[in-house]
């Protein structure tokens, strides 16, 4: 797989979606087998056009990548300042994988700065900012993913939902990712909060123990019916 290759491959996995373009992606390494080795990636693509108008609409036409790895003399692995930046969407992370020990520590922060440029592609008007931030951790074969989500000024379809949060974990993501999410909004001025309880299998997605809880009392719905097939 030549660099070309490689930098369509890493944002197509970003995306989920089959992306086409021209590009390159670099590597320089420095360092030596006693030291250890750092290397500087840095890539991007161009002319970039993807089957979803979504997935176009936030990867847009000249998406970049960027980090630096380094491996120590032991094996460990710590990964600082990766970054892609899209036309909607920035991605940082961090990383440390621990020699032998079969694990991954992850930080991660997603920032939408503005959602009215994703409007047009979903099918709605959209308006304010998001951001999601949070942890990927574990073991490789029980890892757990962790978020935070934090809104401004967010409005969809013309109903105001002010400052959205929210924050969810879900362990157990090689096999049936399972665990609470929360979401708080402002909808005409009204604080209300909504749960869930999700686990995902290869068949279906299921939210159930949904609840919604504002001013005027608690609603609890119970058991969900599956969302989606995976």
């Amino acid at each position: 797989m030549d660099s070309r290759q490689t930098a369509r491959a890493l944002l197509a996995a970003l995306a989920g979606q089959p992306i086409r373009g021209t590009g390159r992606i670099g590597f320089e390494a420095t360092g030596n087998a006693e030291a250890g080795w750092t290397v500087a990636i840095d890539g991007g693509l161009a002319d970039v056009r993807a089957e979803d108008a979504l997935i176009q609409a936030v990867v847009g036409r000249s998406p970049s990548l960027a980090g630096k790895v380094t491996v120590g003399p032991s094996g460990a692995v710590t990964a600082r300042d990766l970054r892609v930046d899209l036309a909607a969407a920035g991605l940082t992370a961090s990383a440390d994988l621990p020699a032998g020990a079969g694990r991954i520590d992850l930080r991660y922060r997603i920032a939408v700065p503005q959602l009215a440029p994703i409007g047009p592609a979903a099918g709605t008007p959209m308006a304010g900012r998001l951001t999601l931030s949070g942890t990927l951790a574990g073991k490789w074969e029980a890892l757990t993913l962790r978020g935070e989500i934090d809104g401004a000024g967010v409005s969809v379809a013309g109903n105001d939902l002010g400052a959205p949060s929210g924050r969810f974990t879900l362990a157990n993501l090689a096999d049936a990712p399972t665990g609470p999410i929360e979401l708080r909004l402002r909808p005409l001025g009204r604080p209300v909060t909504l749960s869930a309880s999700l686990r995902a299998t290869p068949a279906e997605v299921r939210l159930d123990d949904i609840a919604a809880v504002a001013e005027e009392g608690r609603l609890a719905v119970g058991h969900g019916r599956p969302i989606s097939p995976l």
